[in-house]
């Protein structure tokens, strides 16, 4: 089937208003995307962690006919649902899985990969904070110096508002963190 009867058919079977698909890729096979966004030409998709990938890069230049250019897959026991991208630093996060059977025998990462998004189809990882505990769990991260970031940490019984300082992004550092009154053990 080619990938206009591909849309076509997908089209046809969907509800909307106002919208047109004009394009879709399968992915290769790994179709549990949560969060994506869009810079210049590239799609950076996030993978809810079903699929064995953290990271789907596509190359949307033809919008009709996007292509992945890279896929990152994450650690064994982790998923990495979230992307956040501000100038050239991609930040992800490490979340112990909460929808699915958790491997005891594996330890999960928790924290926030931070990537250096100079080659936009090739990032490279260049600095890792590690958060203890369930791990990173939302993020918000658009002036290149803060990420907002909701995680769990050890000695709170919910997630805490956490700033993580990203100045120097090969250099990731917890800046302050706040939790609701009476969430802290203790």
């Amino acid at each position: 089937m080619s990938p206009s009867a591909d849309v076509r058919e997908l089209e046809s079977k969907s509800e909307r208003w106002n919208i047109r698909l004009v394009g879709h890729n399968d992915l290769g096979g790994h179709g549990d995307g949560m969060q994506l966004l869009k810079v210049g030409p590239y799609v950076y998709l996030a993978h809810l962690g079903i699929s064995p990938m953290a990271l789907t890069i596509l190359d949307a230049h033809n919008p009709e006919e996007p292509r992945v250019v890279r896929q990152i897959p994450h650690a064994e026991n982790t998923h990495a649902h979230k992307v956040q991208i501000a100038g050239n630093v991609l930040i992800q996060n490490q979340e112990l899985p909460y929808f699915k059977t958790k491997d005891k025998s594996v330890q999960h990462q928790s924290g926030i990969k931070v990537y250096d998004l100079s080659d936009p189809t090739n990032p490279r990882e260049i600095a890792y904070l590690e958060i203890p505990g369930k791990g990173v769990h939302r993020m918000w991260f658009t002036d290149g110096k803060y990420a907002h970031v909701a995680a769990d940490l050890p000695g709170y019984r919910e997630r805490v508002y956490l700033i993580v300082d990203l100045s120097e992004p090969s250099r990731p550092q917890q800046f302050a963190h706040w939790g609701i009154p009476g969430t802290k053990e203790g």
